[in-house]
């Protein structure tokens, strides 16, 4: 494991291993778990009540620090509580886990030498993907293995007012010449130009897709475009 390549990003920027004296030393990592609730009542065929809960999945990343301190440790962890972690790796297949640090376990080896084994609960993501749909989109497809958020633009390339222009439940009205309003189920925002454009749309949850075929019904002249990432 000492020759993966660990890439990690906090708020699109990189965090440099150098700079806290880290070095990254292995990884572990075990997907997630599924809880099953359940209630039947005496000699029931089929339950009353029947849910299935997932998990996080659950990512171990351990570093080594060289000639530091524990206040080089408190600043790197302070970078990894919200962080995007990647690994050059054939387990993983260079997908891009989304993570939330839950614990962290400081070894002292000798004087200034520690290591760090970092716990976190993630998200699988694989492959980002755009795809333009017209009026003539009966459906399309999604990869990976789970349901995933979307983001969904409408955008106005005519010179004409559009309204309404929708993609199944999702639609905009008073679409102005060049305006795009974009519906960001990973963000949960409606924004035109960063501006809340919430009151031009109507649907009643962000937009998500399941994995394989996606059935879809367009109206409208407005550019419509679903943006997602694979998920693990």
């Amino acid at each position: 494991m000492r020759n993966v390549k660990c890439t990690i990003y906090n708020q699109s920027e990189e965090i440099l291993f150098p700079l806290y004296h880290a070095y990254y030393l292995s990884f572990a990592y075990s997907p997630a778990e599924y809880e099953v609730e359940s209630l039947w009542s005496d000699k029931a065929l089929n339950p009353i009540y029947f849910e299935t809960k997932q998990k996080y999945d659950k990512l171990k990343i351990n570093v080594y620090f060289k000639k530091a301190n524990l206040s080089d440790i408190s600043k790197f962890s302070e970078q990894l509580k919200y962080c995007e972690i990647t690994l050059d790796s054939e387990l993983t297949g260079g997908k891009t886990f989304q993570c939330i640090l839950k614990s962290s376990d400081v070894v002292k080896a000798s004087s200034h030498i520690y290591t760090v084994a970092f716990d976190f609960e993630c998200i699988v993501f694989g492959e980002e993907h755009e795809i333009e749909v017209t009026s003539a989109t009966t459906s399309f497809s999604v990869y990976g293995a789970k349901e995933t958020e979307a983001i969904i633009s409408f955008e106005n390339t005519t010179d004409l007012l559009i309204s309404p222009a929708s993609i199944n439940e999702y639609s905009v009205i008073n679409l102005l010449p060049s305006e795009k309003i974009i519906i960001d189920g990973m963000k949960k925002l409606v924004t035109s130009n960063g501006q809340n454009a919430y009151d031009r749309t109507s649907f009643f949850n962000f937009p998500r897709f399941k994995p394989g075929e996606n059935a879809i019904t367009v109206t409208g002249s407005a550019k419509i475009t679903i943006q997602y990432r694979e998920r693990y």
